[in-house]
């Protein structure tokens, strides 16, 4: 991200920072899981009960003159309804000559440590 914000060529482009390996919310489900040595479970939720918490998020945050928070109608649920996710990194390969250092294991494996550290009273479950 470092690189994108101070490289001359990504003035005003969008860039997908990534890994060179293409990998599912499952996988990264899965590796989380076996990083903090927890079984997961992966629960479907019906559309219909998704729209009317995010709506109920919504009211909240309006009536409470705060955001909704963890997911609001415009942003986090129209991201969520999304068949599939798909990025390409080449762009930032070809533009910025960005070549990923870490593994996604190991990135998944910092970012959890950096929270256990900064949120010590928060309990990763």
């Amino acid at each position: 991200m470092i690189l994108a914000a101070e490289h001359e060529r990504a003035c005003g482009q969008m860039f997908f920072i990534r890994g060179k390996e293409c990998v599912t919310l499952h996988e990264v489900f899965e590796l989380s899981s076996k990083i903090l040595n927890r079984r997961g479970l992966m629960v479907p939720i019906p559309l219909g009960i998704l729209k009317s918490a995010a709506r109920l998020a919504w009211i909240h945050g309006k009536l409470t003159d705060r955001p909704a928070q963890p997911l609001n109608m415009k942003n986090e649920l129209s991201d969520l309804l999304q068949k599939y996710w798909v990025c390409s990194g080449e762009k930032a390969r070809r533009e910025l000559g960005f070549e990923p250092k870490v593994p996604l294991e190991e990135g998944i494996r910092r970012t959890i440590r950096w929270y256990e550290q900064s949120h010590p009273d928060q309990e990763m479950k």
